[in-house]
């Protein structure tokens, strides 16, 4: 992450700033956000972004969002710790 960056939710809307950090973008999906995560060691240029029955890549760099919808028996999800790992390697 930046410093000055700030990636946020409400509803189901995810907003990030622009490139300058001063006024923000918003990108709806179609769940509400449950939560947001950030780790540069997995990847400095991806946020994701959780819902209760799917996981949205935003890509920092070119501002768009791809999404992976969970296993039917997984939804509706309420905790992701160490679960978002298997996610992710099953999207590479």
């Amino acid at each position: 992450m930046k410093p000055g960056f700030v990636y946020f939710s409400m509803g189901r809307h995810f907003y990030y700033p622009d490139d300058s950090a001063v006024t923000w973008k918003k990108l709806s999906l179609d769940q509400t956000v449950s939560y947001i995560y950030i780790n540069k060691q997995v990847s400095e240029d991806e946020v994701y972004i959780f819902t209760e029955s799917s996981l949205a890549v935003f890509n920092k760099k070119s501002h768009s969002i791809r999404s992976k919808k969970l296993p039917v028996q997984m939804s509706p999800a309420f905790s992701f710790s160490a679960f978002w790992y298997v996610l992710i390697l099953c999207d590479s």
